[in-house]
């Protein structure tokens, strides 16, 4: 199991970093994080056995019985199943005492009937699951007298069985249309070939009187000759068209043909849902027969790896998962170890700077840069150095009373703060988020006599024999890695 926090908050995290200029301990962020469970989301491997995850409400479990068993605690099974009340006889026999759930107060049956067993089971199978069925039967009482008989066989007059759910008003709406625009798609594609026959009435147009206006300008015998030249073109046109509407009828009841098969296929394949549509299913046993048998592996999906949200409810997490969530929190709150290297690791790509302040882990705007000497800066850039450099760690309230002159207007203000954010962002000064200031130093240098006494040292000259392959370089400052981060000391009061 791996905790990991939401893009929501880590995106709220930075934000709050760059908008105040503050600069945060990554285990405080850790902390805040862990505090809310819909800060961090949780994601379950199980590399040698899978996981069954549901599509429709996104809840895991552990083996494919358990799966099963949510579909009477969810919220979607009217999707797929209704329940139908029907009218029956009450049990006949001889009853003195019956046994009602010490849990949801519901009447199970008189011990001595043949059902009790079964309505005793399914009742744990399809509302109490989490629990033993031994430690379920310890919560049923049985109590005596004749009203509560009367009750339970007025209970018993009316049986619930359940059907297949018809598709909502909105599922058939959306069918009617799909099939409307099948229509029309049809329609056109039949109209795109209609014009194809159009050409037959073209002879028929108006340009046959210009061969009146010939004949009659030309003897009789040439006459008879265009004619007789005319009649074989005629033919020729008159067959090519036939032969064209052959063909297009001929791609038609193919097409034809093709719809009509399909139809028949789906209509066998469709067959036996359809016949279970009218059919009601006496008890809950049938129903999850049929749920596995149709929809299980469309509701269902196996996995090996799966992730939810810290804040899913308990009735979505098989048993297991529930308590390993619940310890591998607990266990980060005490101490984040495997949360901060992630915090780090996401707020870097978000452009927040990750560095280390007194040897602890922090976040802020900019890493630490301490002004140099040669640099010029304006007036009050440079006062609030020179303040610093006197006194740095003090309170920003006691910073301002003593680096703001007392008499200032209020757009004067706002360029001394304007100046201060400025800093803030170039890591010349850092504001931690105890409101406490301080300057930004260089490293200083290392004297020159201790230098030399390492390098002439014993234990020095001995790592310097070894290969430099192995992996001796010191990392600079400025790198750090997921082990650091892991390792990195935090104080008590964090």
């Amino acid at each position: 199991m791996r905790i990991m926090p939401a893009e929501e908050s880590l995106d709220l995290l930075a934000k709050r970093v760059t908008d105040s200029g503050q600069t945060f301990s990554v285990f405080d962020l850790a902390k805040v994080l862990l505090q809310s469970r819909d800060r961090f989301r949780v994601t379950f491997d199980s590399p040698e056995k899978a996981l069954y995850r549901c599509r429709e409400d996104q809840s895991v479990w552990l083996t494919r019985d358990e799966a099963q068993r949510h579909i009477w605690r969810s919220d979607w099974l009217g999707k797929y199943y209704e329940e139908v009340k029907v009218e029956g006889e009450a049990p006949k026999g001889s009853f003195s005492a019956v046994a009602r759930c010490g849990i949801s107060n519901e009447l199970l049956g008189p011990p001595n009937y043949h059902g009790y067993q079964e309505k005793l089971n399914a009742l744990h199978r399809e509302r109490f699951s989490n629990m033993s069925l031994d430690a379920y039967k310890a919560k049923v009482r049985t109590e005596h007298g004749e009203e509560v008989v009367e009750a339970w066989l007025e209970s018993m007059k009316i049986v619930s069985k359940w059907k297949i759910a018809e598709p909502k008003a909105e599922n058939a709406q959306g069918s009617e249309a799909s099939e409307e625009i099948a229509a029309e798609e049809k329609d056109a594609a039949l109209g795109g070939e209609a014009p194809m026959e159009e050409p037959k009435e073209e002879p028929k147009e108006e340009p046959k009187e210009e061969p009146k206006e010939v004949a009659e300008a030309t003897p009789a015998g040439e006459g008879g000759e265009a004619s007789e030249e005319a009649a074989p073109a005629e033919s020729e046109a008159s067959e090519e068209v036939v032969q064209e509407v052959a063909e297009a009828e001929a791609e038609a009841g193919e097409e034809a043909g093709a719809e009509e098969a399909a139809q028949e296929e789906a209509s066998v394949a469709e067959a036996p849902l359809a016949d279970a549509e009218g059919a009601l299913f006496d008890d809950a046993r049938a129903v999850e027969r049929h749920f596995i048998e149709n929809f299980f592996e469309q509701v269902f999906e196996e996995t090996h790896r799966a992730w939810v949200m810290g804040d899913i409810r308990g009735n979505l997490l098989s048993p297991g998962l529930l308590t390993l969530l619940k310890n591998g929190v607990a266990e980060e709150k005490r101490y984040p170890s495997n949360l901060m290297p992630l915090v780090c690791r996401q707020l870097s790509g978000r452009h927040v700077a990750v560095f280390k302040w007194n040897k602890k882990l922090k976040v802020g705007p900019s890493r630490p840069h301490a002004v140099p000497q040669d640099t010029k800066l304006s007036e009050r850039p440079q006062a609030v150095i020179d303040q610093l450099t006197k006194k740095s760690g003090i309170t920003l309230k006691e910073f301002w009373e003593e680096v703001m002159p007392a008499e200032v207007t209020d757009e004067q203000k706002h360029e001394w703060f304007q100046d201060f954010q400025w800093l803030l962002a170039q890591g010349h000064i850092i504001l931690l988020s105890d409101t406490t200031v301080h300057l930004a130093k260089s490293k200083e240098p290392v004297p020159a006599q201790k230098t030399a006494a390492k390098k002439n040292s014993p234990e020095k000259k001995k790592e310097s024999d070894q290969p430099h392959a192995e992996g001796k370089e010191v990392p600079a400052e400025e790198e750090i890695s997921s082990a650091e981060v892991a390792k990195s000391p935090e104080e008590s009061s964090d």
